[in-house]
């Protein structure tokens, strides 16, 4: 038996897929035995038997009459009244001038006249594209020097050459040169070979793909099936354990609907009006927690973008662009608690203060990282951002306000080694002067900026301007703790360029040479609130055009007080807040042995 699909393309001369064409009169006759015919058939030259009637319809002179009788008794296909019609325009004479099944057979059975009767096939519209794909490449195999499985020849001789579980080794070996199997059955099929070789037998013994689909379909058969799907490796033995607890209800008939197999069950379950019974049928077999029960009637089995099952939910709500939808998603199914949405909505208030107070550095870092539409729909509230795009929203802050240490241009805890605390963050309490409003501590610092944004913003504005002016004047360094902590608060006044003068030029002056020119008006009286640039006094003085960028010194005030820590909503929500997506009571491992018999050939 060998566990893979043979379709009439494998293992079959290719004469025999358009043998209907050739003798269509055949095919009518056999299907007419199981119809009501009465003898004699006028539409059939009179003829008074089967045999007569064969004989009648195997003269191509007779297929029109053949094919219009078939065609009115529904004995054929409309695919195959097609087939017949086309042959008959061919001229009704088949490749190398044969006539009739049995000549038409002979030829094309013959491995040096596939392609000739391939390329008539062809063009005479007698096979389908994936057909005729197949039967090339068995063409191809044939050509190279392989010989079908046993020397078979025709359909039926290989089907029964291959159901025999002792040619199964050869017929896949045929198969997988021929690439006439798709890796995915192929590997299957290995298994089964290996688990057949090491002495497991098909359940009941059976051959071929209707036999074991019949003898599987048995309820009483099913422990013995899925031991065979178990042994041979087609299952795991937990998901073989959740199958057999569907065991006793499909024994007792309570599968949904009855169904019977994973497509049809599959078919039935996704009809939206057989949710509820389907949930039921999981809950009852232990398939299902009532919680998840629930939720699968709620969602109607499916997650966003018609997702199914944990892992393709993860895939489609861990894409940025469904961001949106699953978050919508989440709230209109009421997945997430009132108290998530509340604090999401503040964290979304912190997000669009962050923006605010952006420099347009990482602005402009955050619109080519992250997309401005999606940029703009975090900023109106229209869309959460996720853990991911929170992470890249926040690279953007420290790409361009690194921490770093007093060697990197940053600074520590309490702004030493020469280093200036961040304005208004954590200023030393006895300098006499503060951060924005006022305040003294990072934590009343935090609470004002929570409170009062834009004037947080415009205090920030004012100290980048500040710094970049002493960067400029004094060759890039600022000036130490030490040296500003004067009892005023007061800072630089007037013509800085008397700084260059300072002894060990370069570097910035000593506390006591800045008191000095603070006493005599040389440097500028205040920093209040972030209004030193706005005083008309200050703006008539001599301040350089070419303010250096953003100072890399304002980190920790974006993370700290504007961009508060992620809520992490939606990434988790196909793992935490939508345990029922799967539609377990469908799921393909519970019904593993009839698919897996699905691949036997004998189709």
């Amino acid at each position: 038996m060998a566990i893979f699909k043979l379709s009439k393309t494998n293992l079959i001369i290719p004469a025999i897929i358009f043998s209907f064409g050739l003798a269509a009169s055949y095919s009518i006759i056999v299907s007419a035995q199981t119809a009501e015919i009465i003898y004699p058939v006028k539409d059939l030259g009179n003829c008074e038997n089967e045999t007569a009637c064969r004989n009648f319809c195997d003269d191509q002179n007779n297929i029109s009459a053949c094919v219009a009788f078939a065609e009115k008794h529904d004995l054929i296909s409309k695919e195959e009244a097609a087939k017949a019609k086309a042959f008959i325009q061919s001229g009704k004479i088949g490749p190398g001038n044969c006539s009739g099944k049995n000549e038409c057979e002979a030829f094309c059975n013959d491995s040096a006249n596939i392609e000739v009767c391939l390329s008539f096939a062809k063009n005479n519209g007698l096979m389908r594209e994936y057909e005729i794909k197949e039967a090339e490449k068995f063409a191809k195999v044939l050509k190279e020097g392989a010989k079908p499985p046993g020397n078979c020849r025709g359909k039926n001789e290989c089907e029964n050459y291959c159901n025999n579980p002792d040619n199964m080794e050869e017929c896949l070996a045929f198969a997988e040169k021929a690439e006439m199997i798709p890796k995915n059955e192929l590997k299957e099929a290995k298994k089964a070979l290996m688990a057949i070789k090491s002495g497991v037998k098909p359940p009941g013994n059976c051959r071929g793909k209707k036999e074991c689909e019949a003898y599987c379909g048995e309820p009483s058969h099913m422990e013995e099936c899925f031991a065979f799907a178990e042994k041979a490796g087609f299952i795991p033995p937990e998901e073989a354990a959740q199958a057999r607890k569907m065991m006793p209800l499909m024994a007792a008939g309570k599968m949904p609907g009855g169904c019977r197999g994973k497509n049809e069950c599959e078919t039935y379950c996704a009809d939206e009006s057989h949710m509820d019974e389907c949930a039921n049928f999981a809950l009852e077999a232990g398939l299902m927690k009532p919680k998840e029960a629930e939720m699968f009637k709620k969602t109607g089995g499916k997650g966003p973008g018609d997702c199914k099952g944990r892992e393709q939910c993860e895939a489609f709500c861990n894409d940025p662009a469904n961001q949106e939808a699953c978050f919508n998603f989440a709230k209109e199914h009421n997945l997430i608690p009132p108290e998530e949405i509340e604090k999401m909505k503040g964290g979304m208030n912190q997000i669009k203060k962050g923006f605010e107070m952006a420099p347009p550095e990482v602005s402009q870092c955050l619109k080519s990282t992250v997309g401005e539409e999606i940029l703009n729909k975090v900023q109106s509230g229209q869309m959460m951002p996720s853990q991911q795009l929170g992470g890249q929203m926040r690279d953007c802050f420290e790409k361009f306000m690194p921490q770093g240490g007093p060697d990197e241009g940053g600074f520590g805890p309490n702004g030493q080694n020469g280093q200036m605390p961040p304005a208004g963050m954590m200023p030393p309490q006895e300098a006499g002067f503060g951060g924005p409003g006022g305040c003294k501590t990072p934590e009343e610092c935090q609470k004002f900026c929570s409170e009062h944004s834009q004037e947080c913003a415009e205090f920030q504005k004012g100290f980048n301007k500040f710094e970049g002016i002493l960067r400029e004047k004094f060759d890039g360094q600022m000036p130490s703790r030490e040296m500003m902590e004067i009892p005023r608060g007061d800072l630089p006044k007037g013509n800085f360029d008397k700084f260059k003068d300072a002894p060990n030029s370069g570097q910035m002056p000593s506390r006591e040479m800045m008191e000095k020119m603070m006493k005599n008006g040389e440097i500028p009286e205040s920093f209040n609130n972030g209004e030193i640039f706005n005083r008309e006094g200050f703006n008539k003085q001599n301040i350089p055009s070419n303010i250096p960028k953003i100072p890399d010194q304002f980190k920790n005030m974006i993370p700290q007080n504007v961009l508060p820590q992620m809520p992490q909503q939606i990434p988790q929500m196909p793992d935490n807040k939508i345990p029922g997506i799967t539609p377990l009571p469908v799921q393909p491992q519970y019904f593993q042995p009839t698919t897996e018999f699905q691949q036997i050939p004998g189709q």
